[in-house]
């Protein structure tokens, strides 16, 4: 075959290989939902014919048709769309392509038209080879077979046609009318190795390997991989080894090697080998060392690694890749944190960490931080040095968003609040914070942010939990109530203090300030504070009345009634002026006369209508004493004092409900100053009318609330305080054993003096130490009294008296009236202000020492002895006594 020949030759065959693949698009089959979409509907023109589908590779009827594009509804048309020619539509994977009829049947036209004239005008091979690979391109397969019949007749035994057809029916899957063709090739012309090539991949396919390696010697002379493609050497040496030839596959892979040394780095070709070699027991390889190559590794097409290696040294590179980016999030997380602050006090707190600039915090605040050890500093109204170690587990920083709280001092109520949100939620579950310096919560949704109310979950079982941190808002009386009663009270004075700059009328936290604090330097704190803003920015009552209410001023009551006696020359008619003087005054006549004219000034301002209110129930007149307390208006009525005589009078008239319902409210808040205050004047209420049960379960609820419902065990003095309010004194009796003399409390002392056993609470450890308040020392005397024991009832009434003065004004005068012989007329007695739950413990005491006024007096203290708390028991055992 001379060239030109065999160039001619190729052109048809790549013409015809073109041609099988259509200037339409290819295509799947159209699709409807619910019946709803596109549909092929109708078939024209239909030709069919066996072939191998190029998108699935499967062998089977291929077919080709005109059809109509549908718009269906329910699958039935509505709207025509568009005609158009479906090409070698395979019934198995149903892919297909897609011509626009006319343009095809023009294009056939055209084509099939032009070659056939050529042909006709030029009878040659190359064109009769032209013309046969259109008819096939346009999948006129019956005409094909007709023309080329004719021009095998036309050239009868010529090796290039038969070579050419032979070539155009493998292309269109019919190999067994291909067969014959290259047989009678290879008989005309044997050295062809076109022919030769064909015929050794049927043998092959056929079993017929030592054919087929017969038909490819051509291929194993030295040089030939020069001229020809080796790939049957390759294809014939994997079926020998099929069928266990393996000597036959390594020689044929032998010359493919030598002919094709790159072939040696091809994993499938390696494979081939060694597993010949293996099954041959062959110690030593034909192949050529194999050389790493990491680009090799990554390269899809250089075909020197097995998929899986190529597939795992992907994996490993985006494991590496993930896992540096993994390394790399945790160490970002890990130097990004957030500490934050929460404080209580009023003065702005300055933080700063590892000596870094310090951050102004008010109440909430944060600062950025990564874990490790950290020296936090603190200045402003506390001043002190953390060491603190912030640390999460290293895994959980990819999962979890931990947070670290600050707590400064200890002051803030902080929880972590679980929150579940379902359709039928479990109950949210709090947890606080421990008194820590700084809190490690390991995971937080909503720090310090109120979380959504709602949350949407999937199905009726379905859950999210998230978790907040939050601060729970106390009054500032209710957290001095609790820091007070610490050893040092340095950091509860500041905090008092700066509160109470903010707010001066606050009457709990004045009166937690100026009645628990302990020690002289402490005391004498107190008294300059409130001494420096005594007069500005403008008058306080309440802040006037804590500082007369200093124990540790002497001759405090004289030195004010000086102040107020100059400020009153120059108003004398301001009604809050009149009422602090009459506080002051020496007298309770010269008190009384005060208070009237600041009430006739100003009968609103409450302050003198609640002191005149005190004054009738002093005297025992709890009727005009209602009446001052009906008239003390709404906001005078918030003031401790006021709730102090309203209970009182409401008590003793036994007109309680309305004070029922008050204290189950207030109980409801979150005060803990009031809740105190309200559980123990219910705890009266109920006692007064005899509810005892109901007393100790309102007290048994009130203590699990306080304590987040935990189970409360031990005993605390509040329990005697519920049982000497019950007047429960079997109860107590069998409690005693069981406190120890170190524990002892004053609750413990009113219980040994109202049941006879006052030489126990004289006796108990540290004794001058608990009980340092002239009322209690009073009460011990009168319980000595009470047993008879005359000397041991006036060394603790000595103790009582010496206490009143150091005090000053009436409670000097009332020192005096204990201690002399002769016994003081009622003007004399009404003339001394003590408060009204001390004047029935006085009367008391009195009666005992002047027999012969014991009839008056008694009658006097029952009038006032209406709490059932202490002295209660005691003052009614001297009244009921002969």
């Amino acid at each position: 075959m001379d060239v030109d020949t065999r160039f001619l030759i190729l052109i048809s065959l790549q013409d015809l290989s073109v041609s099988f693949i259509p200037a339409g698009k290819t295509s799947s089959m159209p699709q409807t939902v619910n019946g709803i979409g596109t549909h092929y509907y109708g078939k024209q023109d239909v030709a069919r014919r066996s072939g191998t589908c190029r998108h699935c590779g499967k062998s089977g009827n291929l077919e080709t048709y005109t059809t109509r594009l549908w718009f269906v509804i329910l699958f039935i048309p509505i709207i025509p769309l568009k005609r158009i020619r479906i090409l070698d539509y395979c019934s198995s994977c149903t892919r297909h392509w897609v011509v626009n009829p006319e343009e095809y049947e023009m294009s056939r036209q055209l084509s099939i038209s032009g070659a056939m004239e050529k042909h006709r005008a030029e009878p040659t091979v190359e064109t009769a080879l032209i013309a046969h690979a259109q008819y096939l391109s346009f999948h006129m397969y019956s005409e094909a077979d007709a023309f080329r019949q004719g021009v095998l007749t036309q050239f009868p035994d010529n090796p290039e046609l038969l070579l050419g057809l032979a070539g155009h029916l493998d292309q269109t899957g019919r190999w067994m009318e291909a067969t014959p063709m290259y047989e009678q090739v290879l008989a005309l012309k044997p050295e062809s190795t076109d022919a030769r090539f064909h015929l050794a991949w049927r043998r092959t396919n056929e079993g017929k390997l030592d054919e087929a390696y017969d038909l490819l010697d051509y291929l194993r002379e030295r040089g030939s991989g020069v001229s020809f493609n080796l790939e049957p050497l390759k294809t014939l040496a994997v079926a020998y080894q099929k069928v266990g030839q393996h000597e036959k596959t390594l020689e044929l892979c032998a010359v493919y090697l030598r002919e094709h040394p790159p072939i040696g780095e091809l994993h499938e070709f390696r494979t081939l080998v060694k597993k010949s070699e293996k099954a041959l027991g062959l110690e030593t390889s034909l192949l050529p060392r194999q050389e790493v190559s990491l680009r090799g590794l990554f390269d899809t097409k250089s075909g020197k690694y097995p998929p899986w290696m190529r597939f795992a040294a992907f994996l490993s590179v985006a494991v590496v890749l993930l896992a540096v980016t993994m390394a790399a999030l945790n160490e970002y997380r890990r130097t990004h944190r957030t500490l934050y602050i929460v404080s209580a006090f009023a003065q702005p707190v300055q933080v700063s960490v590892d000596g870094g600039p310090a951050v102004t915090v008010n109440q909430q605040g944060t600062v950025p931080i990564s874990e490790g050890a950290h020296q936090i500093t603190l200045s402003g109204p506390v001043n002190r040095q953390i060491n603190a170690r912030l640390q999460s587990p290293y895994l959980s920083r990819w999962l979890s968003s931990p947070i670290w709280v600050l707590n400064v001092e200890h002051l803030s109520g902080i929880y972590v609040n679980k929150i579940m949100y379902a359709v039928n939620p479990s109950p949210s579950k709090m947890t606080w914070l421990e008194d820590e310096d700084v809190n490690f919560v390991p995971h937080v949704d909503y720090p310090f942010t109120t979380p959504p109310a709602t949350m949407k979950v999937e199905g009726n079982n379905g859950t999210i939990t998230k978790y907040c941190v939050a601060v729970q808002t106390l009054p500032p009386s209710t957290i001095a109530l609790q820091i007070m009663s610490q050893p040092d009270q340095t950091t509860a004075l500041t905090f008092i203090e700066g509160h109470l700059e903010r707010n001066r009328d606050d009457a709990l936290l004045l009166g937690s300030y100026t009645n628990r604090v302990v020690g002289e330097a402490n005391e004498k704190r107190v008294a300059e504070f409130l001494k420096e803003r005594l007069w500005k920015p403008s008058i306080s009552v309440v802040w006037h009345r804590a500082y007369m209410n200093l124990k540790s001023e002497p001759r405090l009551d004289s030195q004010l009634r000086a102040e107020y006696d100059a400020r009153l020359t120059q108003s004398p008619d301001d009604p809050t002026l009149l009422y602090l003087r009459g506080r002051v005054s020496p007298t309770r006549q010269e008190q009384v006369t005060y208070f009237q004219r600041s009430f006739d000034k100003d009968p609103n301002t409450g302050w003198s209508t609640m002191a005149l209110g005190f004054d009738a129930a002093h005297r025992g007149d709890w009727d005009e004493a209602k009446k001052w307390c009906n008239k003390v208006n709404a906001f005078r009525g918030a003031d401790p004092s006021f709730r102090l005589l309203r209970h009182l009078v409401h008590v003793a008239l036994a007109d309680t409900s309305g004070l029922e319902n008050e204290y189950r409210q207030t109980l409801r808040g979150n005060d803990l100053v009031e809740m105190l205050t309200a559980v123990f004047r219910l705890l009266d209420v109920l006692a007064a009318q005899s509810k005892f049960d109901e007393a100790r379960t309102e007290y048994a609820q009130f203590m699990k609330r306080i304590s987040s419902g935990a189970t409360v065990t031990g005993m605390s003095p509040y329990d005697l305080v519920v049982d000497y309010v019950c007047g429960d004194t079997e109860e107590f009796l069998k409690k005693q054993p069981d406190i120890p003399a170190a524990q002892a409390s004053i609750p413990f002392v009113c219980w040994l003096v109202a049941t006879g056993q006052p030489d126990i609470a004289a006796s108990l450890p540290d004794v001058d130490t608990l009980v340092n308040e002239w009322d209690d020392m009073l009460a011990i005397s009168v319980s000595f009294a009470l047993n008879g024991k005359t000397d041991e009832a006036a060394a603790w009434r000595a103790k009582a008296c010496e206490q009143l003065k150091k005090m000053d004004g009436q409670s000097q005068r009332l020192a005096e009236i204990l201690e002399r012989d002769t016994a003081p007329d009622k003007a004399e007695l009404m003339d001394i202000v003590v408060s009204i739950s001390e004047m029935p413990l006085v009367l008391a005491a009195l009666a005992q020492r002047f027999p012969d006024q014991k009839a008056d007096l008694s009658a006097w203290a029952a009038k006032l002895n209406v709490s059932r708390h202490a002295p209660y028991m005691l003052v009614k055992q001297v009244v009921e006594s002969p």
